[in-house]
């Protein structure tokens, strides 16, 4: 089911969800957390379901040991508000034995309740690999899911700036209206009112979905997403890549977007075993456009690049307009081949526009620390 194409749809209010709108919120990059390469000890298998494993650093996570949730890496968000379907109840989060369980009530079991947490404010991401292990609610009445977001999501840009918007990443909802056994895989971007709010989404049936534990995963670099189940590529797209940090949510709430609240186990439960992010490796991105769009390149590591082997990185002679830098790294761009001609460094950090370098590039060389 590899490279499935997507569907794309305008945003319409029967597409958002009640209990798991996520538009709201502050994203700073991992403004704490643990070291970068700092070591885990996994509790359920220790294989990064990846193919590229070597170019990933463990860089933040957490295995739910103890009897609470930990305040220094989640919180509950919109505890106890309406606005946006049945409100998030801290009595809805259960961490023991290794797991967080978020659940969803409905009469007569207890008043409609969702739970939803996020490291907003505390945590967030741009790029890199994102896994969890779950047990997801089964029934077609409530929805669980595992997604990114950035509050620049809501802001509205026409056309569409993913430099400065971001992309709601849906890594999976499941349970939705009459999903049994299936998962959907969404994008929403330009806000989440028409005419701009856009959504892109691929349903994907898996038969046995909701029996035992399952791995859930989303590779994000700046030339693609790509979502993974059980180790497996489910589907991969270059459409509308995000370049803004991102934060990372769970939730799961009973009817609205789901569908009948009658319908699914009440109380249901969507259980987390763990929740990894690994940092991708640095390196410098190249693209044919503004803002990171058009053509991209592979990713660039330290090192001497003439036109020839620019074009084999997925480069374009003279075509060069904007481009990614990590930190503490710079960027020499020629004007000639082999490294002659007018020169200029691009020092750290992203550089969305080159000016008066647009369109001359023909070699480069790329320096990190």
């Amino acid at each position: 089911m590899n490279k499935i194409i997507w569907l794309l749809f305008f945003l319409s209010p029967a597409f958002l969800p009640s209990a798991l709108n996520s538009c709201a919120g502050n994203s700073n990059s991992n403004k704490k957390g643990e070291q970068s390469g700092a070591q885990i000890l996994p509790k359920s298998g220790n294989r990064l379901n990846i193919p590229n494993p070597a170019e990933y650093t463990f860089a933040w996570g957490d295995e739910f040991e103890g009897n609470h949730l930990d305040s220094k890496k989640w919180f509950l968000r919109r505890e106890g508000d309406p606005s946006f379907g049945p409100p998030n109840t801290k009595g809805n989060i259960q961490v023991a034995n290794g797991h967080v369980t978020l659940l969803s009530k409905a009469p007569p079991v207890g008043p409609l309740s969702a739970a939803e947490i996020s490291t907003e404010n505390l945590f967030d991401f741009r790029y890199g690999y994102f896994e969890i292990r779950a047990q997801l609610s089964s029934g077609v009445g409530g929805e669980c899911a595992f997604w990114m977001t950035t509050p620049k999501t809501s802001v509205v840009s026409n056309p569409f700036d993913p430099a400065i918007s971001g992309v709601e990443i849906d890594i999976f909802e499941n349970g939705i209206s009459k999903g049994v056994n299936k998962l959907f895989y969404s994008l929403h971007w330009g806000g989440y009112e028409p005419p701009h709010a856009k959504l892109l989404t691929h349903v994907d049936s898996i038969p046995g979905i909701y029996a035992g534990f399952h791995t859930f995963a989303l590779e994000w670099t700046p030339r693609k997403y790509s979502i993974y189940v059980d180790g497996k590529e489910r589907i991969t797209t270059d459409t509308i890549v995000s370049h803004v940090p991102e934060f990372i949510l769970l939730g799961i709430g009973p009817g609205g977007f789901g569908g009948s609240a009658a319908l699914f186990p009440n109380p249901s439960s969507f259980v987390v075993d763990y929740i990894r992010v690994y940092n991708r490796r640095p390196e410098v991105t190249l693209f044919g456009g503004t803002n990171f769009r058009s053509w991209v390149s592979n990713g660039l590591l330290a090192g001497s690049y003439n036109t020839a082997q620019l074009l084999a990185n997925g480069g374009i002679d003279n075509a060069l307009f904007s481009v990614e830098i990590p930190t503490g790294w710079t960027v020499t761009l020629f004007e000639e081949d082999n490294f002659t001609g007018k020169s200029t460094m691009l020092n750290a950090g992203d550089i969305k526009n080159l000016g008066a370098w647009n369109g001359i590039t023909s070699s480069l060389k790329i320096s990190s620390p």
